[in-house]
């Protein structure tokens, strides 16, 4: 058999594939310039970086250099991953198959785990990118938000870090964990009340169709708990001024990770760091930084382990996904690229024929990073 037998199961399984519910795949876009990075190629990704406000001054001096002369930012972003998940029968097992089952439908169960399997290695991939790439969170360890009745406040705490960051309004994104989820569910008695929504599909289907309170809800298992370093300890080793993202901090000892979250004495807000340390040093914290300066000596207490629900917008993160490479555009195999047209995502399938077998194999590379912290919020569980 060749390749284009098994486009009726390949595209019947990319089809169950399309039906799933997924968060940060579909909410994230394909960025073509990522995607065209051989693995371990960095590009820079700009970021639009502009002064801050200055006093106006007229001169005739044409080489006059006052004011604030920013240049653009920008961060390097790379193909981190190649994957493959691999579909094969040899040919006693292929006419057995053929002797009880239906051959094309459990090929495509095949198809749809290879999928899937791919896709979730994908969605836990850039459900950690966002997580460490954070801004600041927002909620309470050990209680599950939409607790109570009728009561969106967890909704809108994260709203107000997008909009102190200054995130655009338009266009965001709330993906939730199954628990999360849960409680939004049987909690949310207003958004399945038909009178008071204005119809009946949250009670339906258990998914809105419509934004709630300026975001696209959806849900992702591929949010994990993330474990927290083990430091503690820790003060500032000097003062740090308002906007501040990199913090000195000594006197303490032990680990504070990249996705932890910290707190200084008199400052409510929980930071999310980007960069941690083994060690005392220099913590980096996502943009826009300190909402308030702290002087030398401050407590800077870790947070414990949590659950997390993402907030972002899609310009928050650069996101590449293409088929892989092949010395010289080819190898042993026959090949044919599918493209999932919800999410984007280009898979490889390649068919390889041994000695007395065949060998397929569905493949995809991909790579992230945040560009942008002050477009991604946290709401911790």
């Amino acid at each position: 058999m060749a390749l284009s037998d098994y486009i009726t199961p390949i595209y019947k399984g990319l089809d169950i594939f399309d039906h799933q519910l997924v968060g940060f795949i579909p909410a994230i876009p394909v960025d073509g310039r990522v995607s065209r990075l051989a693995k371990g190629k960095t590009m820079n990704v700009f970021k639009a970086d502009v002064g801050d406000v200055v006093d106006y001054s007229a001169s005739m001096n044409f080489t006059d250099t006052d004011g604030d002369d920013t240049k653009m930012g920008s961060v390097p972003v790379e193909i981190e991953e190649v994957k493959t998940v691999t579909v094969s029968l040899d040919g006693e097992e292929e006419e057995g198959v053929k002797q009880s089952i239906d051959y094309d439908s459990l090929m495509t169960q095949r198809f749809y785990k290879a999928f899937s399997k791919l896709r979730n290695y994908i969605e836990a991939y850039l459900a950690n990118k966002c997580v460490i790439g954070a801004s600041r969170a927002t909620g309470t360890i050990g209680t599950v938000p939409f607790g109570t009745a009728g009561d969106l406040s967890d909704m809108a705490a994260l709203a107000r870090i997008l909009d102190d960051n200054g995130a655009d309004i338009d266009n965001r994104q709330l993906i939730l964990n199954s628990a999360s989820l849960e409680s939004l569910r049987g909690k949310m008695n207003n958004l399945f009340k038909a009178n008071e929504k204005g119809d009946d599909s949250f009670l339906r289907s258990g998914y809105l169709n419509i934004p709630l309170e300026g975001f696209n809800i959806w849900s992702s298992a591929g949010l994990k708990t993330h474990t927290a370093g083990a430091g503690s300890g820790y003060a500032l080793s000097a003062a740090a001024t308002e906007n501040a993202t990199s913090i000195s901090v000594d006197t303490g000892t032990g680990t504070i990770l990249a996705g932890d979250f910290i707190t200084l004495a008199g400052d409510t807000n929980k930071y999310v760091v980007n960069t941690g340390i083994t060690a005392p040093g220099a913590i980096e914290i996502g943009t826009p930084g300190l909402m308030a300066a702290a002087a030398d000596n401050t407590v800077v207490t870790k947070g414990a382990a949590y659950l997390p629900n993402v907030a972002l917008r899609p310009d928050a993160i650069a996101f590449g996904a293409r088929a892989p490479y092949l010395y010289g555009g080819k190898d042993a195999g026959e090949h044919r690229i599918v493209q999932d047209p919800i999410s984007k995502l280009p898979f490889d399938i390649a068919l390889y024929y041994g000695h007395g077998k065949a060998r397929m194999e569905v493949s995809i590379a991909y790579g992230a990073k945040v560009t942008d912290s002050n477009n991604i919020a946290l709401l911790i569980q």
